[in-house]
């Protein structure tokens, strides 16, 4: 689906956002500016998905 509407002040830009699904909810969502890259996902892996699937790791 795309969204079309008017953009204040004739400036617009990507985003990308992301999340995780669990068994009963989104989980772990991220949003960055511009187009996801390998090393935007590795980052979102690492310092989002995991710390939310492992609380533990969070406090190390």
């Amino acid at each position: 689906m795309q969204l079309v509407m008017e953009v204040p002040f004739g400036s617009w830009g990507t985003q990308t956002f992301v999340t995780g699904l669990a068994m009963r909810a989104l989980i772990a969502s991220w949003a960055i500016k511009g187009a996801m890259d390998d090393d935007a996902f590795a980052a979102y892996a690492d310092q989002v998905l995991v710390t939310e699937l492992n609380p533990a790791r969070s406090s190390s």
